[in-house]
């Protein structure tokens, strides 16, 4: 009975020390928090979803409205999220919450551009460098986008 206890305490641990080799060494001074999120969600859009309206180009507003660039449209955020991890862009995308009246949707989107002339150049740019496929949209927020980075700060909807 003891031999059957010993040799099993010396078993699980050989079992332990073998998968502690296996383990990433620990880098002294590295908590995680240096790692780059390439994007941000909008934490009120999760909670209130805007209406896909919102994003749509409607002439006559073009010469007023802020645009943005679509980088996708997902059915599921973490979709959105991995999409948003595999760039890294100078600007940091956000992803937004809508409704189609039907379905909710996660939008990746780059933005605001003052003007059209704007967003269509960082379009081609994003092409050419990096070889993403953009959509004009209209700037679903009435306020301008903070360049402080928090992800929670809340956005006021535009009207649609």
């Amino acid at each position: 009975m003891i031999k059957n206890i010993t040799a099993l305490f010396v078993i699980l641990l050989a079992t332990g020390t073998g998968l502690t080799l296996y383990l990433p060494q620990f880098q002294p001074g590295s908590t995680g928090v240096d790692k780059h999120i390439g994007y941000l969600i909008n934490q009120d859009s999760l909670k209130k979803p805007l209406q896909m309206s919102a994003t749509l180009l409607n002439p006559p507003e073009q010469d007023t409205a802020d645009f943005g660039l679509r980088l996708g449209l997902f059915s599921q955020l973490a979709q959105a999220v991995g999409q948003g991890q595999k760039y890294a862009l100078a600007q940091t995308p956000d992803i937004i919450k809508v409704s189609d009246q039907q379905r909710y949707w996660y939008l990746l989107i780059l933005g605001p551009y003052s003007n059209q002339m704007q967003a269509n150049l960082q379009s081609r740019q994003l092409e050419e460098k990096h070889g993403i496929s953009t959509t004009l949209i209209r700037w679903p927020f009435s306020d301008n986008k903070k360049g402080d980075g928090k992800a929670a700060e809340a956005k006021t909807p535009a009207a649609p």
